[in-house]
């Protein structure tokens, strides 16, 4: 038996959005400000999703030069700074305009209540180049479960 009714319902589950600002070609990781979740009661995260508003390459005009960023969601605990991962995407492959990549969840993907929930992109991975590590403007959807 769950905390309250809706955890007690097979198949029921929440979702949240986050949405993040682009950053610049080989730049360093980020935290962005309003990509914070703040878990409400012991949950479960089920699957994360982000979705990019423009085209996201992943490689330079030189197709030798592969570069590509890291995304990942992190638990921050309740202080908001550790950094147990809940899911990560190794974006490798370039992303069309409102195309979705899912990230994968980890073994650690339960958050207790109070803990933080935060959203990361990651360094360039290979480099700048003018079209390849670009994190352009996306919106990240996760699912959830009440525990």
């Amino acid at each position: 038996m769950g905390r309250n009714y809706l955890a007690d319902i097979p198949g029921n589950f929440f979702m949240h959005q986050w949405t993040h600002a682009s950053t610049a070609s080989n730049g360093a990781s980020i935290d962005p400000a309003q990509c914070k979740f703040v878990a409400p009661a012991n949950l479960k995260v089920l699957s994360v999703w982000r979705v990019v508003d423009t085209n996201e390459a992943t490689k330079g005009t030189a197709t030798t030069s592969a570069s590509y960023r890291g995304y990942y969601v992190y638990n921050g605990g309740t202080s908001g700074t550790a950094t147990t991962a809940v899911a990560s995407l190794a974006q490798t492959a370039s992303q069309a305009a409102s195309g979705s990549r899912a990230l994968t969840t980890t073994a650690n993907n339960t958050v207790s209540a109070g803990e933080i929930l935060f959203f990361k992109i990651g360094a360039s991975i290979g480099g700048a180049s003018d079209d390849g590590t670009t994190a352009q403007a996306a919106a990240v959807l996760f699912a959830y479960e009440l525990l």
